[in-house]
């Protein structure tokens, strides 16, 4: 059954928690991308690393997923930036990533953003936010 197909299905009963399902097993089936450069591998494994040597971080394969996870799929980090944070702000991220992460999609949830995530603005964002001042500024001239 295809995505349009449920959508349908869901418009003809009527049914929120029919569509919450198929939403659900439709993420359950997406695939996490684990595929990083050898620079980033290398500034993950420093991050996780530096958790070693405070004595906290038990497990690091989980850790350097859930750092890979969160880099890779939707929420990019500056790494080298993470890797040289103080104590306070290099634990407020690895700590939020490991509570908030979803692990079968890759993706933080619960509104947490990461203090050293990357600029999230792309390109066609950046265009259209000074097309929008831009006319704001036209508008305000012909006031």
């Amino acid at each position: 059954m295809t995505y349009t197909q449920l959508i349908k299905a869901y418009q003809e009963t009527g049914n929120q928690h029919f569509l919450d399902r198929t939403r659900t097993q439709k993420e359950e089936n997406t695939m996490i991308n684990f595929n990083t450069s050898v620079e980033e591998t290398r500034l993950i494994n420093a991050i996780t690393k530096r958790t070693v040597q405070v004595g906290v971080c038990a497990d690091l394969l989980a850790l350097e997923m859930d750092i890979t996870a969160t880099h890779k799929n939707g929420n990019p980090l500056r790494l080298a930036e993470l890797l040289a944070a103080d104590e306070f702000n290099f634990w407020h991220d690895i700590n939020g990533i490991q509570n908030n992460i979803n692990r079968k999609t890759g993706k933080l949830e619960n509104c947490f953003v990461p203090r050293f995530s990357a600029p999230s603005r792309s390109k066609r964002d950046k265009a259209n936010f000074q097309l929008a001042i831009e006319h704001r500024a036209k508008q305000q001239l012909s006031a």
